[in-house]
């Protein structure tokens, strides 16, 4: 964040970077099913409601998972809500893209959570072959556990290269919160698309909207 703010906006003094609350809520896992989505619910609802009564007043999610029930968990709240999903899809609008291969979750993936944004703003995608899905949540789980292996990051990238080539594809859209510490840029010169930068650059593009060097911004952002 703080670095996009210097890159794109020019900040350079402690008051110009975004007020933004971070909440980092230990949820159980939804990488491979939803078994434990009431219980998320939950948690998820009780800390929104928290951040609210906090005086934020714009609500970010970094997950991309959990925006399956972002309906259902801020409804009520006297806060604005970003999704990550438009967000992305608008990205990806604008960038003219032939074809996008899909990374997530097994669960992002199986929800049809990002296929139908994507269909509803015309950008054609190919969702991963069963083998690279599985290749795909067996690192993000070794991202979270903080235990990745070289040579299976290696062969991961391999196949990212591959699939692409298969299915024509000219872009990787990283949507799990963990890829973008697996990929970086490109991958075997195919360039990836990062949820998280897409995130970043919507909270500075909207604190900078309002930004006035003598004058304090009025928005308050929280980020779960």
């Amino acid at each position: 964040m703080n670095a996009k703010s210097v890159e794109s906006y020019n900040a350079s003094r402690n008051a110009d970077f975004p007020h933004l609350l971070i909440s980092n809520l230990p949820v159980p896992d939804l990488i491979n099913n939803k078994d434990a989505e009431a219980k998320t619910i939950a948690m998820v609802q009780s800390e929104a409601r928290r951040l609210n009564d906090a005086g934020v007043t714009d609500l970010f999610m970094a997950c991309n998972t959990m925006h399956l029930y972002s309906d259902e968990m801020f409804q009520g709240l006297d806060v604005s809500f970003h999704s990550l999903i438009e967000l992305v899809a608008k990205k990806l609008k604008t960038l003219n893209t032939a074809n996008v291969l899909l990374l997530g979750t097994k669960t992002t993936i199986s929800t049809n959570l990002y296929q139908n944004a994507m269909e509803k703003n015309g950008i054609k995608y190919s969702k991963p072959s069963d083998e690279l899905l599985l290749q795909t949540v067996s690192m993000i789980l070794d991202a979270i556990s903080g235990e990745v292996n070289p040579e299976k990051q290696k062969y991961f990238y391999h196949a990212i290269s591959e699939e692409a080539k298969l299915k024509n594809a000219d872009l990787v859209m990283l949507a799990c919160t963990e890829l973008p510490l697996l990929i970086k840029g490109t991958i075997n010169g195919l360039p990836s698309l990062s949820s998280l930068d897409v995130l970043a650059e919507a909270i500075c593009s909207m604190h900078y909207e309002n930004y006035c060097h003598d004058m304090p911004v009025i928005k308050k952002s929280a980020l779960l």
